[in-house]
């Protein structure tokens, strides 16, 4: 029976599979997708495919997916025949030492796992017999067999047989989508921008502009003023929660109402990957700047996107790519019960910030009027 007796033998094994190791050895195979015209299905994951099977979400919305599989598969003469739940807890003592081996650890050995990989750490879900599982728009995760890794093990699938068959469905009802069209009925009136997983409406903090635009010099402290925060607010206190999109080449300024300042994107444009930031909290090894209420465009920062996706927007700055983001948690009870966005209100309205990606639907917005 394959597996590890020892950490002399993990290290040996490790750079064993560095020079024996193909390009392709982690490759996911193509499974299936979900579709506009695509809801339900079914595939094969190979014991011995150490990349697992790819499943794409090819919609412009989150969509959660019921999954219920059949079959069974073998990682060795002596541990063979189990289903997707992976080895039964009588196997577990004797594989004790080999655990930390598993590509995931934390979970069951040779369970059927699906993996998001562009989360980071990726979203593991330990899959079973049945699970349901939201894939966010664009997204694609691998169905695979948690077995020990071949950075430790090279062989390690060699000897696998067998398959898990997944059978898949989606609720083919779709959200109503907007349009450009819906959009362009929305340009120079009032409207309300509100997050469609917080319900917070974009809100403009700090006093109205006094004079020309550009007279504040800038947004940083360094020009002699520092741009109000903008927020996300449970309610329009006095009419700072409503704004003017208006036109500008293919862009779009986001103007407050009442404060006269344009929603603008402090902080350094992304680079790399969208989600290559982690998240938008410190935590996550960065933390994603602030969106301000500036007084002018400076260097086009307070220029926008607005892209329709689903029955809601992204909104990506023109400049530094970052989408509008509501931190903090959703409103409870009825708007107006957190009593103002200011602390002393008793509760400070959360900052919106520009984040790299679309972290768990809260760049998306819905833009009504009131």
């Amino acid at each position: 029976m394959k597996r590890l007796s020892s950490l002399v033998l993990a290290a040996f094994l490790f750079v064993s599979s560095i020079l024996l190791m193909t390009p392709n050895a982690f490759a996911a195979v193509n499974g299936d997708y979900v579709g506009t015209d695509h809801f339900a299905g079914q595939f094969s994951v190979p014991a011995s495919q150490e990349g697992g099977v790819d499943f794409t979400n090819k919609t412009d919305q989150t969509v959660t997916i019921t999954v219920n599989t059949e079959g069974t598969w073998s990682v060795s003469s002596a541990i063979k025949d189990l289903d997707a739940d992976g080895a039964p807890s009588a196997y577990l003592p004797a594989l004790q030492d080999s655990l930390k081996y598993l590509s995931y650890p934390d979970k069951k050995p040779f369970s059927l796992l699906a993996v998001n990989k562009s989360n980071n750490p990726p979203a593991v879900t330990q899959v079973g017999k049945q699970s349901q599982i939201a894939i966010a728009p664009g997204a694609t995760i691998s169905f695979l067999n948690n077995e020990i890794a071949t950075k430790y093990v090279p062989d390690a699938y060699k000897d696998n047989t067998g398959n898990i068959t997944i059978k898949w469905s989606a609720n083919s009802s779709q959200p109503t989508k907007v349009t450009v069209s819906q959009l362009n009925d929305l340009i120079n009136k009032p409207v309300l921008i509100e997050n469609q997983e917080t319900k917070r409406y974009l809100f403009s903090d700090g006093p109205v502009i006094k004079g020309n635009r550009g007279d504040e010099g800038g947004w940083k402290a360094g020009s002699g003023f520092e741009s109000p925060n903008v927020v996300g607010a449970d309610a329009n206190y006095y009419n700072r929660a409503l704004w003017k999109i208006v036109p500008q080449g293919n862009s779009y300024l986001i103007e407050n109402l009442e404060t006269k300042r344009y929603a603008f994107s402090d902080g350094p444009a992304i680079k790399g990957n969208r989600g290559d930031e982690g998240g938008w909290k410190a935590g996550s090894g960065f933390e994603s700047p602030n969106i301000v209420g500036a007084d002018a465009n400076y260097y086009n920062r307070a220029l926008w996107k607005i892209i329709p996706q689903g029955n809601s927007y992204l909104i990506e700055n023109q400049e530094t790519k970052r989408y509008l983001f509501s931190d903090g948690p959703a409103i409870k009870g009825n708007r107006g019960d957190e009593g103002g966005w200011k602390a002393s209100s008793g509760f400070e309205s959360p900052k919106v910030v520009g984040a790299d990606a679309n972290y768990y639907n809260r760049a998306l917005w819905q833009i009504k009027t009131p």
